[in-house]
């Protein structure tokens, strides 16, 4: 295993306005060794400021710092992130160049009632509920899925199945009474 020693003179440039007041003796073990075409450094350098997404904005920074021989420890710390961070997009971008580090995978779990969402419509449609509980109590009779009365009025939410089912009681029932309303029975006094 070869450390690569990386001196930088006082006065280096480092990125986000910094400049170095004393050299620097950095060493580093694990070096990952990227090659950079000045097209890809100038792609780096606009994709940096100019993606609309600020995850990518980010791994173009650490490429383009990398680019500046920069160690990866300041790297990280240029960027804020951790170095095995910075590891995987110098891996990223070795799979797959400049568009591998544009993809944005992010993680979106998805509910188990999704896949009764068309069988769950056409029942609520042909027998509308009238609350969250006798939702909650029909999909876990239906599907054998149970879910709490938030998620189920969630998932109705969402999949716009159903309107009318609301959680808790109905709204009271007016009082009807033999007394004529308020407007009326002032007229009368006059």
């Amino acid at each position: 295993m070869t450390a690569l020693a990386t001196i930088l003179p006082k006065g280096t440039n480092c990125g986000f306005g910094l400049t170095l007041l004393h050299s620097v003796v950095m060493i580093a073990n694990m070096t990952t060794r990227i090659e950079f075409t000045s097209e890809i450094i100038d792609t780096l350098n606009y994709e940096r400021y100019h993606h609309p997404v600020p995850l990518v904005q980010r791994r173009m920074e650490a490429l383009w710092l990398k680019s500046h021989h920069l160690p990866h420890g300041l790297i990280a710390k240029l960027v804020g992130v951790s170095e095995n961070t910075v590891r995987a997009y110098f891996q990223r971008f070795s799979a797959g160049g400049i568009e591998k580090l544009k993809e944005v995978d992010f993680y979106r779990p998805e509910s188990a009632l999704v896949e009764h969402t068309t069988s769950r419509e056409a029942y609520f449609r042909d027998h509308p509920p009238a609350t969250i509980k006798e939702v909650q109590r029909e999909i876990e009779t239906l599907t054998g899925i149970k879910r709490s009365e938030t998620q189920v009025a969630e998932f109705l939410k969402k999949n716009s199945i159903s309107g009318a089912a609301k959680s808790g009681c109905s709204p009271p029932k007016r009082i009807q009474t033999n007394r004529p309303p308020i407007s009326l029975r002032r007229l009368n006094r006059v």
